[in-house]
């Protein structure tokens, strides 16, 4: 693992939400760096014109399922699996941010990016 990790501020986020974040990032780029040759898990950090608070997740990966235009578990027992990058997404937005996950098969790497605005206030 590469940590490459700059000062942001994340106050705004519970956390709850950040262990379900950062957690389920996690647990998905050690999935899938398991079933790699060469395994690597990058995360960075980094605020973004003052404004903006980016959290960067770049792990080895072979292969991606994608389904409806959607990423989803290649894992055989499904049944348990495949909520991860969804609740991700569901707690992202809650707190106004944006999120992307790519697969870039030419360098075999799966990479979420995560923005969220330092201005926003979450109503409650």
């Amino acid at each position: 693992m590469v940590f490459e990790i700059r000062k942001i501020n994340l106050n705004q986020i519970s956390k709850l939400d950040l262990n379900i974040i950062y957690g389920n990032i996690i647990d998905n780029a050690i999935e899938s760096c398991s079933q790699c040759e060469k395994r690597s898990i990058k995360i960075e950090t980094a605020q973004i014109n003052d404004r903006y608070q980016m959290i960067k997740i770049t792990n080895s990966c072979h292969a991606v399922n994608v389904e409806d235009d959607k990423f989803k578990s290649m894992n055989q027992d499904s049944e348990f699996h495949g909520y991860g990058l969804a609740n991700i997404q569901k707690t992202v937005e809650k707190y106004g941010g944006y999120i992307n996950f790519s697969f870039h098969d030419d360098k075999q790497v799966f990479q979420t990016i995560l923005w969220f605005d330092k201005e926003f206030k979450k109503e409650l």
